[in-house]
């Protein structure tokens, strides 16, 4: 084996190898922004169920309290 074809085969090894780093790389980013993204968007859920609740409470208050007031 001469010099040229290690140093090729070398090439070929090092260049598989930061292509597999980066997609590792880049997949664990993609992890890490999905699981951002879903915590987001359950945040935004619990709010807008803990708006929606609070709403249905005012308005069964107003209601009772109109009620109330009309006997």
């Amino acid at each position: 084996m001469s010099i040229y074809e290690a140093l090729g085969m070398g090439y070929v090894v090092a260049a598989t190898a930061a292509f597999t780093a980066e997609v590792i790389y880049f997949a664990v980013k993609g992890l890490i922004y999905l699981q951002r993204l879903v915590q987001r968007a359950q945040t935004e859920e619990i709010l807008d169920l803990e708006r929606s609740l609070s709403i249905k409470r005012e308005l069964a208050n107003t209601e009772y309290s109109g009620a109330s007031a009309g006997k």
